[in-house]
């Protein structure tokens, strides 16, 4: 089997990371052949509107030619979140390759009116109806996808457990988050829980992996860049993860990244009871699914003060991880389904 990877990004970007690039080492076990193609690699000229746009038409014309290039050598095309032009799927049918698509998060929905994205449903749904197999994250995407698409794969990470390892802390309390700067607004929804944790329990540190320092006001001093190299580091830091999220389409419609990456540290958590969030959690055993914030105050001080506590959960939460979420579950699961898709045809 071989197959033709095309990538909405690269490793730096946590979708093509754990969707893609990582499953690579377990598909090279089983004897497939993997290339990838990466879609839209970082532009230094990406905060400048007209030039990063030209770069970005550059990026893309480029990764065209070589999809073009590789793409009769392939017996599968596995396109990784990227909404390709119709005449470009149609090309591929024609070629009588196999597609899949995958995505992560809801992206036919508007992340700011959390409304459906009139200009990317119908290319989605171009992509979706196209594929032999479509590859998605959870319950909610399975339930729209599934409207175009009866072979439907939910993958939830899956999570590399072998770089994410628990380390132990020592030291006062840190109770964290990790994210991508544009998230940060769910960050913002805690800082009023935050501030009177903080009122309680005054020894508290705490540490926002990625965060925007300017939108989080006095708490700003405690956010840090992230960077693929530094984020392992970073996290082993952290012995309490938050995840608050709002509820609504776009966010019914996210993947759980973060908290997979607090369960596999072994890190116990805390997150808003929200479609992912609560497949993810087992309310007790892991973490906690607080829904106010009179909850998030009472446990994240029960964590605080019960040490033991915060093992056990996170000793569960590593195990859930490593059995339900990893790598190990998850590329054999994939590779069957590959396998059977070249068997038949839809």
């Amino acid at each position: 089997m071989k197959i033709l990877f095309l990538t909405v990004g690269d490793e730096t970007m946590a979708s093509s990371r754990t969707r893609a690039f990582q499953y690579i080492p377990h598909l090279v076990n089983y004897g497939i052949s993997c290339r990838i193609v990466v879609y839209d690699r970082p532009s230094p000229w990406r905060w400048k509107p007209l030039i990063g746009k030209l770069a970005g038409a550059k990026n893309h014309l480029a990764a065209y030619l070589r999809l073009l290039l590789f793409l009769p050598f392939c017996d599968i095309f596995f396109i990784q979140k990227v909404l390709l032009p119709a005449f470009f799927l149609n090309l591929i049918r024609l070629c009588g390759k196999k597609m899949v698509f995958d995505f992560d998060d809801a992206i036919y929905i508007d992340e700011f009116s959390a409304e459906t994205d009139r200009r990317q449903l119908r290319p989605f749904e171009n992509a979706v109806r196209a594929s032999s197999l479509v590859v998605l994250e959870n319950d909610a995407a399975a339930a729209f996808a599934g409207r175009f698409n009866n072979n439907i794969l939910k993958i939830t990470g899956p999570i590399d457990t072998d770089r994410y390892r628990p380390a132990g802390t020592t030291g006062p309390v840190c109770v964290g988050w990790i994210g991508h700067p544009a998230t940060t607004c769910y960050l913002k929804r805690l800082l009023g829980v935050l501030d009177e944790l903080r009122k309680l329990r005054p020894e508290t540190k705490f540490l926002f992996i990625g965060a925007t320092s300017p939108d989080l006001g006095d708490f700003g001093q405690y956010s840090v860049n992230w960077s693929l190299e530094t984020e392992v580091e970073l996290l082993s830091k952290i012995d309490i993860g938050l995840m608050p999220l709002a509820d609504n389409e776009w966010t019914r419609g996210k993947g759980g990244y973060k908290l997979l990456q607090y369960m596999a540290m072994g890190i116990p958590s805390l997150a808003s009871p929200v479609e992912i969030n609560r497949e993810l959690t087992e309310d007790g055993r892991t973490g906690f699914l607080p829904d106010s914030p009179d909850a998030w105050l009472k446990n994240l001080t029960t964590l605080l003060d019960n040490p033991d506590l915060r093992r056990e959960l996170g000793k569960n939460a590593r195990d859930r991880a490593v059995k339900k979420y990893s790598f190990y579950a998850a590329a054999p699961l994939l590779k069957k389904n590959l396998e059977t898709i070249l068997k038949f045809s839809r």
